[in-house]
């Protein structure tokens, strides 16, 4: 089992947090009651982290009861809590182990920033330089020009360039 101190990003959610081990694989820790560690279980994780299940060559980027994961081959998977449609999974069921975001195949690799988790949404840097968002499209988040919230990554319309 591979030590804690070789995280090469640590990233913070909510009430949980997880680190990219020099493996590529990654370990969450904290408060579970979502699933958003990804270990399988909704038991609290204090000490020792975790493993996330099945998950190997990502970057995690955790929101408030979820957490979502970049894979080195451009796609996205994400666990935890869903009711607010932020696994992007095209449910609204909650998901215990990281699940493929379908898809979602040409997500920016190898920066950091390309993917990042909200508290009840997420947004992904596609290859192209566009952006997609989906979950919870409360005050505009998906910024897609509706109020609804949306299941399935949606592109983000009228990003002004800087």
């Amino acid at each position: 089992m591979s030590s804690i101190t070789t995280a090469t990003l640590v990233a913070n959610g909510d009430s949980h947090a997880c680190a990219l081990l020099g493996s590529s694989s990654a370990r969450c820790w904290g408060l579970n009651t979502e699933s958003q560690i990804g270990n399988g279980t909704t038991s609290n994780a204090v000490n020792p982290p975790v493993d996330v299940t099945c998950l190997v060559g990502a970057v995690v980027d955790p929101g408030r009861d979820h957490t979502c994961a970049l894979l080195d081959v451009g796609t996205v998977q994400c666990w935890g809590g869903n009711d607010l449609a932020q696994l992007g999974n095209g449910a609204v069921a909650s998901s215990n182990v990281p699940g493929e975001v379908p898809g979602l195949t040409n997500v920016a690799t190898g920066r950091n920033g390309t993917l990042s988790a909200g508290a009840s949404h997420a947004c992904a840097i596609l290859s192209s330089g566009d952006a997609t968002c989906w979950g919870s499209n409360e005050q505009g988040k998906l910024r897609d020009g509706s109020i609804l919230s949306s299941s399935r990554p949606i592109a983000v319309l009228s990003l002004p360039a800087l």
